[in-house]
């Protein structure tokens, strides 16, 4: 199961993450941003047959601005590009919900506009169903689950920070080659790994 909480802010216009509630569960973020139209273009919703996915454009690189000094110089390049972002692509978090889930979420997100509780959350079980729970107060339960989701986004931030110490080659969000190349498996390799 994985959950984010979010709280009302004081002048009642917005929720938003508290102290002691962040978790590493962004995708469940991003569903909260599409709902509030709080986004840029970098989040996208895809329909299909059967289902909305919900993705970040963010997590693959853009393709840098190069000069090269013949055309096969430059096609390499550019197969080299779309290996990455194909297997990015594959790789990166995304959010899958039924058509019918996501008109579930639609309806209950409309239900919280019009009631304000004192909380939200959201949340997705093992077989990737969505959930949206509108509360004024916080059960024993969704305290003790907080704080797990929060220990978690504490052992993924230490792990994600060191992963981004150990590489200084990366210079910038975009792609300049393979060395520019990043997936969840390079950062998830440091969440086990002993603090320096």
């Amino acid at each position: 199961m994985k959950k984010i909480f979010l709280k009302l802010n004081d002048s009642k216009s917005m929720y938003w993450v508290f102290k002691g509630a962040q978790t590493p569960n962004l995708v469940l973020q991003n569903l909260y941003f599409l709902l509030i139209g709080m986004h840029d273009n970098n989040l996208r919703l895809s329909s299909l047959p059967n289902k909305v996915i919900l993705w970040n454009s963010d997590n693959v690189k853009q393709q840098a601005n190069a000069q090269f000094a013949t055309q096969e110089e430059e096609n390499t390049f550019d197969q080299e590009y779309s290996q990455y972002s194909k297997k990015r692509w594959n790789d990166m978090p995304i959010l899958e919900m039924s058509i019918q889930n996501y008109e579930e979420i639609l309806s209950k997100w409309n239900n919280i506009i019009d009631t304000k509780p004192q909380y939200i959350i959201v949340s997705q079980d093992n077989t990737g169903y969505v959930d949206l729970v509108g509360k004024d107060e916080l059960s024993e339960q969704d305290l003790a689950d907080m704080k797990t989701e929060h220990e978690k986004y504490l052992k993924y931030k230490i792990a994600y920070d060191a992963y981004v110490r150990s590489r200084p080659d990366i210079v910038d969000e975009l792609w300049h080659g393979p060395e520019s190349s990043e997936y969840e498996a390079d950062w998830q390799k440091f969440l086990d790994k002993p603090l320096d």
